[in-house]
């Protein structure tokens, strides 16, 4: 029985710090997912294009999915220092009329980044910071419908015409980790990329030289993620 006691007092002894140890969570490798994303955009003519007026300026938004991979380390000091990639697919568009049945649409049809995350270890939650370099595949175009009675529809007739291009900018962003478990991490971002000014043409029927918008594009991207740890 005096054998019995002592050992229940060593167990009481050394289990809380033996279970402090194992709570302990290591940011430190490799992980990977998936993520669905709520994007708002918006395209601003740029200043020369907006004095002399023409387009009005599009707020393209929807829903995107996607994926991510990152790398992070994991200081003594419960600093976390890692890198992230990701690439969405989304239905994200806007159309404004334009006068006289003459329609313009901009969408975002792909985006992403390359960036670094700096964040701070608490356990299994790790808030950070992001910044590093975001593109997006941007297109613009104008349409018109068949059978207008008047204006530009009606002398080109139907036509739905546009132009992309692959623009990079500057990304930078907040957000928060989550280890649901010792594989599993959610969490919630949100960043804000400009792109910055850039011409987008496209051919209209009936006219000898292609339709040119100028504009700045920007996005607001709120994500929702689950990654694996390999």
């Amino acid at each position: 029985m005096k054998k019995f006691l002592k050992t229940i007092a060593a167990l009481a002894i050394v289990s809380p710090t033996a279970s402090l140890a194992q709570e302990l969570y290591d940011w430190t490798g490799w992980s990977g997912g998936l993520a669905i994303s709520s994007v708002s955009g918006d395209g601003e003519q740029l200043p020369l294009a907006a004095a002399i007026g023409g387009i009005p300026d599009q707020e393209p938004s929807g829903w995107a999915l996607g994926g991510q991979i990152a790398y992070d380390n994991q200081f003594a000091n419960n600093m976390v220092l890692g890198v992230t990639m990701d690439l969405n697919f989304g239905d994200i568009d806007d159309s404004v009329a334009d006068g006289n049945f003459l329609k313009q649409t901009s969408e975002i049809k792909s985006f992403g980044g390359v960036k670094v995350r700096l964040g701070y270890a608490a356990d299994r939650w790790m808030p950070y910071a992001t910044i590093g370099l975001g593109f997006a595949n941007v297109g613009y175009g104008q349409s018109c419908p068949g059978g207008a009675m008047f204006g530009t529809c009606a002398t080109s007739g139907k036509y739905d015409a546009s132009g992309d291009s692959l623009r990079s900018g500057i990304t930078a962003g907040l957000g928060v980790r989550y280890a649901a478990t010792d594989k599993w991490i959610v969490g919630l971002d949100y960043s804000y990329t400009d792109l910055g000014g850039d011409t987008y043409s496209f051919q209209v029927p009936g006219n000898r030289l292609p339709s040119t918008r100028y504009f700045d594009t920007t996005y607001s991207v709120w994500k929702l993620t689950a990654d694996y740890r390999f």
